[in-house]
């Protein structure tokens, strides 16, 4: 998906219960009545392709970068801009570049490449799942496997995302009242959100958050809910790219 992309009517966008292309979310929801209706009205119901919060029950319908993804679902969203040739396929140095994009330095991107590929690679393998991958490539399509334990559970099995959950996340540590979480406020509250011996879920949602938190940099040092969400759909990704362009051609003047 490219930064670039036409943007076409958001109106066609149907905040769906299951996306076709992805048969792993092609399954009854009980809290929503997908025979009459396509749109989910319900706050608690997962959303197969669409981000939303309380407050904004459909709000990647005004998202231009949503209406290009609406055959994916949100947890592919999230990964679709690290897919450079849009081939399905994340390769090591598709996440070394997007971090660079982002205006990361070396070690950082380096960093972060290489953790999140020993992480996430094995998971997503279209093979044998005995066998991981030797290039450590990601396959967005397998993506859902990846779902750990020990997060915000705003994701559900099946790579579908749930509204009720990051926003009671929000609700809950946000203690002053003022629309988002400092980085020690997440910290606290995926400490409390974590299972037992779970020391892989653990880990990973510690570094999904730092690296949220890093890519965002707040300047007030609050993430907003509405930020935290348009990274879960990866529509920010594109923002922070182009922010870090305009930096460069400001600071080449």
């Amino acid at each position: 998906m490219s930064a670039t992309a036409t943007t076409a009517p958001v109106t066609e966008l149907k905040n769906r219960t299951s996306v076709s292309e992805q048969p792993a979310t092609d399954h009854p929801v009980p809290v929503a009545n997908a025979e009459k209706s396509e749109l989910v009205t319900e706050h608690t119901a997962p959303r197969a392709n669409v981000t939303a919060t309380r407050e904004a029950p459909a709000k990647s319908k005004n998202d231009p970068y949503g209406y290009h993804s609406r055959k994916k679902t949100v947890l592919e969203q999230h990964c679709v801009f690290f897919d450079k040739d849009n081939d399905g396929v994340i390769w090591p140095i598709d996440t070394w570049h997007t971090s660079r994009e982002f205006g990361w330095g070396i070690r950082l991107s380096l960093f972060f490449t290489c953790f999140l590929h020993l992480v996430q690679s094995w998971g997503t393998v279209p093979w044998f799942w005995l066998i991981p991958d030797p290039l450590f490539r990601v396959w967005i399509h397998n993506i859902h496997h990846n779902k750990h334990g020990s997060s915000t559970l705003a994701f559900d099995n099946d790579g579908n995302y749930r509204p009720q959950f990051l926003d009671e996340f929000f609700e809950k540590n946000d203690r002053e009242g003022k629309g988002g979480l400092t980085f020690q406020e997440g910290f606290s509250g995926i400490r409390n959100h974590r299972f037992a011996w779970d020391i892989f879920g653990q880990i990973s949602d510690l570094f999904e958050w730092g690296m949220t938190y890093v890519l965002l940099w707040p300047e007030d040092g609050v993430v907003t809910k509405e930020d935290a969400r348009r990274v879960l759909d990866g529509s920010i990704f594109h923002e922070m790219t182009m922010q870090h362009r305009k930096y460069n051609g400001d600071k080449a003047k």
